[in-house]
């Protein structure tokens, strides 16, 4: 009977959090959780059991989960419950078992694959180069402060710099730099709602948005973003409407906490056409340069493109 409530509890519970989480989320964190026992402890209190399938698995529900579970518990029962989480690995040999309140066909799932595969789908999503991450970048004296920003950005969005501006000549890194810091934002968390784009692209969409009347749904996508990212931001000089929109975007992002990064071939008093009020936002982030590729980087990113190929 025991064994019946638990898994009804369970299942309820699932049903909830599927409700309040992120597809991925939900996927990765709580669905490979498995409901093991129900205790009653008295007329007042009960313990829930369940059986997470690594340490680490474990760790990141306690840590994030943890108390939306217990609530929806508590809500469920009308007493309070107490949720203790072990680490269970099952016999490989043995039949995957019913994972408590899903399909019989749910079997244990592989966390580390399902982030990794969460994570291709959030780069594809948002448009990132593959190849442009961390792993690839080149560092020598003519870019390493520009990369330690991008390291401290990636590593703590919005809290050290709300605004890290990168300028340089063409071709010196600063679109692979950039991306960079969304592949790894990406990689820890697919769920992230990055936005990049090119000031061209970003141009256009605002058109676009212009002509079929739907620029709620553009300031939505954009003002909503954690993370923004815009390549060859000097594309938005002397255009108006556009720098407008930016302002608003670039507000509301950096309202929330955001993380913001911008690259530009030129500094933010070299932009043409560029409003008062935006220089004023550029200056006041870190502004880093990318100074001339010598030698020793020139050989570098060439031994890393042999690697790759």
């Amino acid at each position: 009977m025991m064994t019946m409530k638990v898994q009804e509890l369970w299942s309820a519970v699932l049903s909830q959090l599927e409700l309040n989480l992120s597809p991925g989320k939900y996927t990765t964190w709580i669905a490979p959780i498995k409901a093991e026992k129900l205790t009653e402890i008295d007329k007042k209190r009960l313990i829930l059991e369940l059986n997470c399938p690594s340490v680490f698995h474990k760790n990141q529900v306690e840590d994030k989960y943890l108390g939306q579970i217990q609530e929806l518990a508590e809500g469920l029962v009308k007493k309070k419950c107490e949720i203790k989480l072990a680490v269970k690995q099952e016999d490989a040999r043995q039949k995957p078992k019913r994972l408590g309140g899903q399909g019989d066909d749910l079997f244990s799932v592989d966390t580390g694959k399902i982030m990794a595969e969460a994570y291709e789908q959030a780069v594809t999503k948002a448009g990132l180069n593959l190849n442009f991450t961390f792993e690839n970048f080149a560092v020598s004296s003519s870019n390493e402060v520009a990369h330690a920003a991008a390291k401290t950005a990636a590593n703590n969005p919005g809290r050290v710099y709300h605004l890290v501006f990168i300028y340089g000549g063409v071709g010196v890194g600063k679109t692979h730099l950039m991306q960079a810091v969304g592949h790894e934002l990406l990689k820890k968390n697919p769920d992230t709602q990055l936005v990049y784009c090119t000031g061209e692209e970003f141009t256009n969409e605002i058109i676009e948005a212009i002509r079929n009347k739907t620029t709620a749904n553009f300031r939505q996508k954009h003002t909503k973003a954690k993370v923004l990212l815009l390549d060859d931001v000097q594309f938005i000089g002397g255009k108006a409407a556009v720098q407008e929109e930016f302002f608003h975007t670039f507000n509301a992002v950096n309202k929330e906490g955001g993380q913001v990064i911008l690259t530009s071939d030129r500094l933010p008093n070299e932009i043409v056409g560029l409003e008062d009020r935006l220089r004023s936002r550029f200056e006041g982030g870190l502004t880093v340069d990318f100074l001339v590729r010598g030698f020793e980087l020139r050989g570098a990113i060439l031994l890393i493109k042999a690697q790759q190929m």
